[in-house]
């Protein structure tokens, strides 16, 4: 038997360059609120999204309960007070919801906002604090619809590419079951592709065309989770947390291999066992004043079978070979996020984000390094900025951009990433129910939260030329456009 033959078809079988990077949060956002500020909001993350931007966030007070803490100002301030006799009303204490009051005009806010935009900038106070801690629990679903466009081959059908997928977020204050005096609260945040797929491993030509980071190449989970701890009251928070995908051992068996001088396509089972593998996240924040700071640093992570045993089978003999195979195909970046947010009022808050990605850090197994053409990725720095502002009571509007490079280099080489140099713009809202005194919003205990974002991509076309060319492996150029439209409602109790 021709073994040279046999050891060949099996690299056939396990040959695969593919980078599958990065994930739906990285590409789209971890939360609508967070993608309304072009997702800058590392220093000023308070829910259940903090695992994903920023851990430290967990550790401050919640979104819900701020709103709370607010709603339950402003209703001491309006309660009625008896008089001596213990007659006029209501009893101190009441729990009546506030009569409502027209607000001044939004030009008369935003003259307030700016004329005190440099006033107080180190004068430090409490945040509000709500009377009980509250659980907090995030429903998202997402729609976004990449088009994009090449001239090279493609084993896609770009006309149907899409990158639906649904989050699930819940954070749990810890002081809720043991009063600490502090802020500790665990969270947990999970995306998962529309189409079902929780793992879709491909094993392709590296010579064929295939986009980065859209449609087929964005279908895997991420899974995050963390805790978060308000080390001084108000002040500086601190987190750790994880990041899971999955590894595993497998084999490929072979069966039914007649002995032959040519190549033979035998029959074949892959068997894969994964299971889960987690890396750390870290993250600070610091608030005094006006001024937030926050720093986070997220591992980077991939699926991988790191023994990937291939055995083969004749009809005559067994013959073994022992491969090591990392599947990287779901390759992330190591991330290290900068932010500073400005609260320049009670009613504007500016953000900054920035994000080092160290791509270069994707290596190769031994096997694919004896057999494929190395890759060679370049670190990025994607830059952030966003702002929101608390238009009314119940309504706050947002908008965000960012821009992001990719990390692909230009130079022509046997493997086609396709991927862009993006321009993205955001823009959004949160509208909050209250709990009312009439009607049926009476029996609702606690706010409820709506946030939409609404955001467009823009992929700079590139043009790629090869030193020597050929129908399969051509010159090409490649550009595109993504629409994104996604939508949260947050429940706390």
């Amino acid at each position: 038997m021709n073994k040279k033959i046999l050891f060949l078809s099996i690299v056939s079988i396990l040959y695969s360059n593919q980078l599958y990077a990065g994930n739906y949060g990285d590409v789209y956002g971890a939360h609508a609120r967070a993608n309304g500020m072009g997702n800058a909001v590392s220093a000023i993350v308070n829910d259940s999204s903090a695992v994903f931007y920023n851990v430290a966030g967990l550790g401050r007070v919640s979104e819900g309960e701020l709103i709370r803490a607010i709603l339950l100002s402003e209703m001491n301030k309006t309660k009625p007070i008896t008089n001596e006799e213990g007659e006029g009303g209501e009893t101190e204490g009441s729990t009546a919801v506030p009569s409502s009051e027209s607000e001044p005009g939004i030009v008369d806010n935003l003259k307030d906002d700016f004329g005190n935009f440099h006033t107080g900038i180190f004068d430090h106070k409490s945040l509000m604090h709500p009377d009980n801690y509250l659980t907090e629990m995030t429903i998202m679903a997402n729609y976004a619809n990449p088009v994009l466009t090449t001239n090279a081959p493609s084993n896609q059908d770009l006309s149907r590419t899409s990158d639906h997928y649904g989050a699930l977020g819940l954070s749990i204050n810890l002081s809720s079951v043991y009063d600490l005096k502090r802020n500790i609260r665990i969270g947990l945040n999970i995306h998962l592709p529309a189409s079902g797929n929780l793992m879709v491993v491909n094993d392709l030509n590296p010579t064929v065309h295939r986009h980065l980071q859209h449609g087929i190449t964005n279908q895997k989970p991420t899974i995050m989770g963390g805790l978060g701890i308000e080390v001084i009251k108000d002040m500086l928070y601190l987190g750790a947390g994880f990041n899971v995908l999955a590894k595993g051992t497998g084999a490929i068996l072979l069966k039914d291999v007649p002995i032959s001088p040519d190549t033979v396509t035998p029959n074949q089972q892959a068997i894969i066992e994964l299971k889960p593998l987690a890396t750390p996240n870290y993250g600070m924040q610091f608030r005094y004043g006006k001024l937030n700071f926050g720093v986070a640093y997220r591992r980077e992570i991939a699926m991988s079978v790191d023994a990937l045993n291939a055995r083969a089978q004749t009809t005559l003999l067994s013959i073994q070979l022992d491969m090591d195979v990392a599947l990287l195909q779901y390759y992330s970046p190591r991330i290290w996020t900068y932010g500073f947010a400005y609260n320049a009022s009670d009613r504007l808050t500016l953000s900054f984000d920035l994000n080092r990605e160290l791509w270069s850090g994707y290596k190769l197994s031994r096997t694919k390094k004896t057999y494929s053409e190395d890759i060679y990725l370049n670190d990025t720095a994607n830059y952030r900025a966003g702002l929101e502002y608390k238009l009314f009571k119940s309504v706050r509007v947002r908008a965000g951009y960012t821009k992001r490079p990719t990390p692909i280099r230009h130079n022509p080489t046997t493997i086609n990433w396709i991927d862009f140099d993006k321009l993205i713009a955001t823009g959004g809202f949160t509208y909050i129910l209250f709990p009312s005194a009439d009607g049926i919003l009476s029996k609702l205990q606690n706010p409820v939260t709506f946030d939409f974002v609404l955001e467009y991509q823009k992929m700079h076309g590139r043009f790629i030329r090869k030193y020597i060319p050929t129908n399969t492996n051509p010159d090409y150029s490649s550009g595109g456009r993504a629409w994104h439209a996604g939508v949260s409602i947050s429940l706390f109790y």
